[in-house]
């Protein structure tokens, strides 16, 4: 495999779908910094992606995203607060 395959297999198994486990990367006021969960939802918004993550942790200021994932873990974040984990 060269330089050229690699990079590109890195690319595809670096993207952002439903079901990938993620942790965020920022703290804030309902999702604090390395909190982890699943992708349950992407809403395309204005050209840029906003991520449905069903979060571990419960949490009553959380919701459902849409009906896509438990009540009181769901909750929607910018990609770019995301980092996935394997």
């Amino acid at each position: 495999m060269n330089n050229l395959e690699k990079a590109m297999n890195a690319l595809s198994s670096n993207k952002f779908k439903i079901g990938t486990r993620v942790k965020i990367k920022q703290h804030g006021f309902i999702i604090k910094y390395g909190e982890k969960g699943t992708i349950c939802d992407i809403e395309h918004i204005d050209e840029s992606e906003s991520i449905g993550v069903n979060w571990d942790k419960k949490d009553n200021f959380k919701h459902e995203c849409h009906g896509n994932c438990q009540d009181h873990h769901g909750y929607y974040v910018p990609k770019n607060e995301l980092t996935i984990i394997k």
